[in-house]
C-alpha cells in the first residue's frame, strides 16, 4: 500500500502547459493538477506566481521540488545547459540546476539532452524516457521509445542508457499545413476515432509509404475536390500522410530492438494503427511517464531517501 505522506513536488513544465504532481515517498501520485501555463502563456507574476498557484495548499517549503521541460530552456525560468549523450538517470541527477522559489526554497531543474550526432536536442522527453524504462518489466537490451507529439521523438536506449534520438516535426507540420497552406480548407479538428476516419487515415499512411510525402500532400486537396475523399475525413487522411512519412523515415534507422509508444491514448492509438497498416509489429503502449522519471531522478540526486523494497508503481 502506498504511503500517503507527501515527499516530493514534481513539475512537468512545457511550452503550452504546466502539470504538477504531489508525490509520496514510494513514487505514488497523491494529487495531480494542470494549468495552461506553459512558458509562453504564464499568468500575471510569471514563473513564481504560476508555481505558487498550482502548488497552493501543498507543503512546498518542506518538500524538495523538481521540474523538467522547457522551464529550463533559454526562454524558461532559468536556462540549464544541455547534457550530451550517452545519459542515464544518475547523469541527469548530477547535472541538476536550481532556481530560487520566493518563500519556498529552490526548484531543481532537469537539463535537456544533446545528441551531437544529429545534432538534435530535447527537454522533458529525457525524463519521460527514463520514466518509461522504469515502467517496463524488462528494459535491458535495445529499446526504441517513440513519443508522438508536436515534435515526435524517437529515442534509442541500450540497457537503460539513452544513446541517441531523432526529432520529427509531425504535429507541428499538421498545424502549419492546415493554417498556412493551400490545405487551409481542411477541417482543423483532430482526426476522429471512427471506422471511416480510420480508413482515411490508413489510406494516408499507404500513400506516404508508396510515393512519399511531398508528392502526395496535394492529394489531400485533390481528393476532396473530386469527391473521392469527404471533406470531413481530410484531417484523418492528412494525419495518415504525415505519420506514415514519419514511420517510413524512422523505421529503417531502427532495424532492431523493441519499440514502445509513450503518450496520450488518442495519439498513441493513431501511431499503433500506422504501424499495423505498414505491416509492422504493433508496439507496446505506455501512458503517464514523466512523473515516474522525475521521481527516479530525484532519488538519484538524493532529494529523496530510498526505501528498501519499494519500486515506483506502474
Amino acid at each position: 500500500m502506498s504511503d500517503n505522506k507527501p515527499a516530493l513536488v514534481a513539475l512537468d513544465w512545457g511550452t503550452s502547459a504546466l502539470r504538477a504532481f504531489l508525490v509520496g515517498p514510494d513514487g505514488a501520485v497523491l494529487e495531480q493538477r494542470s494549468r495552461p501555463w506553459g512558458i509562453l502563456s504564464l499568468p500575471d507574476g510569471g514563473y513564481p506566481a504560476a508555481f505558487a498557484s498550482i502548488t497552493d495548499g501543498w507543503p512546498v517549503g518542506a518538500l524538495p521540488a523538481i521540474a523538467c521541460g522547457m522551464v529550463g530552456s533559454r526562454a524558461g525560468w532559468k536556462q540549464v545547459p544541455y547534457l550530451a549523450l550517452p545519459c542515464d538517470p544518475a547523469s541527469l541527477a548530477g547535472a541538476l540546476d536550481q532556481v530560487a522559489i520566493p518563500g519556498a526554497g529552490v526548484l531543481h531543474l532537469v537539463p535537456g539532452l544533446l545528441d551531437p550526432a544529429g545534432p538534435d536536442v530535447m527537454r522533458g522527453e529525457e525524463t519521460e524516457a527514463f520514466g518509461a524504462l522504469e515502467a517496463l518489466a524488462d528494459a535491458d537490451g535495445e529499446i526504441v521509445l517513440v513519443m508522438p507529439g508536436t515534435h515526435s521523438k524517437w529515442v534509442r536506449s541500450a540497457n537503460r542508457v539513452l544513446t541517441g534520438f531523432s526529432t520529427y516535426m509531425t504535429g507541428e507540420l499538421f498545424a502549419v499545413l492546415t493554417r498556412h497552406s493551400i490545405l487551409t480548407a481542411v477541417d482543423r479538428r483532430e482526426p476522429a476515432e471512427t471506422e471511416a476516419g480510420d480508413d482515411a487515415f490508413r489510406d494516408g499512411v499507404r500513400a506516404a509509404a508508396a510515393d512519399g510525402l511531398a508528392r502526395r500532400l496535394f492529394s489531400t486537396r485533390a481528393l476532396t475536390l473530386t469527391g473521392q475523399l469527404p471533406e470531413t475525413l481530410a484531417p484523418d487522411y492528412l494525419s495518415g500522410l504525415l505519420i506514415g512519412e514519419e514511420l517510413c523515415s524512422a523505421l529503417p534507422l531502427h532495424p532492431s530492438g523493441r519499440v514502445v509508444l509513450i503518450g496520450a491514448p488518442a495519439l498513441t492509438r493513431r501511431y499503433a494503427l500506422a504501424f499495423a497498416t505498414l505491416g509492422r509489429l504493433v508496439p507496446a503502449i505506455l501512458q503517464e511517464a514523466a512523473v515516474r522519471g522525475l521521481y527516479r531522478i530525484a532519488l538519484s540526486a538524493g532529494l529523496l531517501a530510498p526505501r528498501p523494497g519499494d519500486t515506483p508503481p506502474c
